[in-house]
Formats: C-alpha cells, structure tokens, sequence
C-alpha cells in the first residue's frame, strides 16, 4: 500500500483499499475503547434476537454462513 502526504503533512493511503482495515487493526485502534460482546452468547443459542433500540425494532441473526446481519 503506498503512502502520500495530504495538505496538512499527513500520511494517507493510497492503494484501493483505502478506508478498509484488518480485524486485528480494527481491535487495535477504533475499537480500543469499547468492551467486545460475544454474539452467541447474546443470543444464548439462539440464531437470531430482536433488538430495541428507542423504540424501534432491529432483528439480529447469524446466517447460514455465520456472519451477522442486523435489519430494521
């Protein structure tokens, strides 16, 4: 991935990932601050659960290829 500097002197990427990031740097830096949820152990062996938030209703389900999709 190759590095150029913005206006203001600051390193970007330019590759075509940009904006995308690995797990273990997601862990590392924008999720430092927060306490991970084990999923399954939120939906306490269920494959999908109804979350509410401000009233509103959001369904929660791990697929048939174990990945998550929250719907409204």
């Amino acid at each position: 991935m190759a590095q150029q500097r913005d206006d203001m002197g600051k390193d970007r990427q330019t590759s075509s990932n940009r904006g995308r990031s690995s797990v273990s740097e997601l862990t590392k830096v924008d999720f430092a601050d927060r306490m991970p949820i084990d999923v399954r152990g939120l939906l306490n062996g269920a494959r999908e659960a109804i979350l509410v938030l401000d009233g509103e209703a959001y369904r929660l389900r791990i697929t048939a290829k174990e990945k998550l999709i929250l719907t409204k």
